[in-house]
C-alpha cells in the first residue's frame, strides 16, 4: 500500500506534500519542498487535500496553519482540521473505543505545582520532565516537543512520576498512549492510566 498524500490548496493552486510526519483526526504535519509550497503564516487559512492509500477520492478538509518552519531544504507545515475529515480506509484497524479514552472528567485547571515525569527506560537518564495540560483519575494529556515525542508511538506503555504536591512522594504509575494529535508546534499526547505502584 502506498503512503498517504497531502496536498494545500491556497489561491487555486494546489501544493504537495513530500512527506507526512504525523497525522491524526485533529490535525497534520507535513515536509514540503521549498518550491512547492507558498509562503504560509501561522492562523493562516488553507484547504488540506487528503488521500490515504490511494482508497477512494481525496477529501477537502478546511484548515488552518499552526506552524511553519524551514528545516535544511524542506518546509515543515502543521496544521489543524477545523472539522474532522471524514477518511475510512479499508484493511486499518478501527478507532479505538470510546472505553479505551478517560471517562472521568478531565481537569484543565491543574493544581499548582503538578508535575510528571516520562520513565522511558530503567535508569534517570531516561526521565523526561512533559508539560501537563490535562489530567483525570483515569489518565493524563502532556505536551513534548517533536524529538521527545518520537519517543511515545499510539499504544506505547511506559512509566510515569506524577508529583502532585511539592513536598509529597511522587505517584508512580503506568500508562499507555491512547493518541497524538498535533498542536501548534509540538505535539499533544493523550493517555490511560493502567495500574498505579
Amino acid at each position: 500500500m502506498s503512503e498517504p498524500r497531502l496536498s494545500l490548496i491556497h489561491d487555486g493552486q494546489c501544493h504537495p506534500a513530500a512527506r507526512i510526519a504525523e497525522f491524526s483526526a485533529s490535525g497534520v504535519r507535513a515536509e514540503f519542498d521549498h518550491d512547492d509550497v507558498p509562503l504560509l503564516t501561522s492562523g493562516q487559512t488553507v484547504t488540506a487535500s487528503l488521500r490515504l492509500h490511494d482508497v477512494g477520492r481525496a477529501v477537502e478538509v478546511p484548515a488552518t496553519v499552526t506552524f511553519v518552519a524551514g528545516r535544511g531544504p524542506c518546509m515543515i507545515v502543521a496544521l489543524r482540521f477545523d472539522s474532522r475529515p471524514a477518511l475510512v480506509v479499508p484493511g486499518e484497524p478501527a478507532p479505538a473505543a470510546p472505553a479505551e479514552r478517560r471517562a472521568a472528567p478531565r481537569r484543565i485547571d491543574l493544581p499548582a505545582g503538578l508535575r510528571a515525569v516520562v520513565q522511558l527506560d530503567g535508569d534517570a537518564s531516561g526521565a523526561v520532565e512533559v508539560d501537563v495540560v490535562d489530567h483525570s483519575p483515569g489518565g493524563i494529556g502532556f505536551r513534548v516537543d517533536g524529538a521527545q515525542a518520537r519517543l511515545l508511538g499510539e499504544r506505547d506503555a511506559f512509566a510515569l512520576d506524577l508529583l502532585v504536591t511539592p513536598g509529597k512522594p511522587a505517584h508512580a504509575l503506568l500508562a499507555r498512549v491512547r493518541h497524538r494529535t498535533v498542536r501548534d508546534d509540538r505535539i499533544h499526547i493523550g493517555c490511560t492510566y493502567r495500574t498505579t505502584a
